[in-house]
């Protein structure tokens, strides 16, 4: 377990960084593991800071993504803490693109295949807790999820 700054808690002088680390992550509030390479690479840029004394980076939305049977499927956030409020096109057809929102009806995650414009889009509005209907998307449920459009 580590700090916000990847400091281990419990003992001194101990920085533990990527995969190895569940740490607290400011956004969410929590404990977090996230097992992806740019996720080691944030870590290094808030360790060198807290060593240096300088502010720490701004904490990333977490993504990671992975080359699948001639597809990308890219994953931005955190999808499992939100539902479903956007779907649009198929995992088969290349197309798809799924965005989850909270409670408040900010977005969290999404994901996201074989379009990283999109996937841009989708990070950047999980950064910002932007509502799902600022992508554009066909809303889910908006009849009794008002507060999504």
């Amino acid at each position: 377990m580590c700090d916000r700054f990847c400091a281990a808690t419990g003992v001194e002088d101990v920085l533990a960084i990527g995969d190895v680390s569940r740490w607290f992550d400011v956004r969410v509030q929590r404990q977090v593991r996230v097992e992806h390479w740019t996720n080691a690479n944030e870590h290094g840029a808030i360790v060198a800071a807290d060593i240096l004394g300088l502010p720490a980076p701004a904490v990333q939305v977490p993504y990671v993504w992975s080359d699948q049977y001639g597809h990308r499927i890219q994953i931005a956030g955190r999808p499992a803490t939100g539902s479903l409020a956007a779907l649009q096109g198929t995992a088969v057809g290349g197309d798809l693109v799924a965005l989850y929102a909270g409670d408040g009806g900010g977005l969290v995650g999404g994901v996201v295949v074989d379009d990283t414009r999109t996937f841009m889009k989708v990070r950047r509005g999980s950064a910002a807790g932007a509502p799902a209907r600022s992508l554009g998307l066909p809303l889910i449920g908006t009849e009794s999820r008002s507060q999504w459009h």
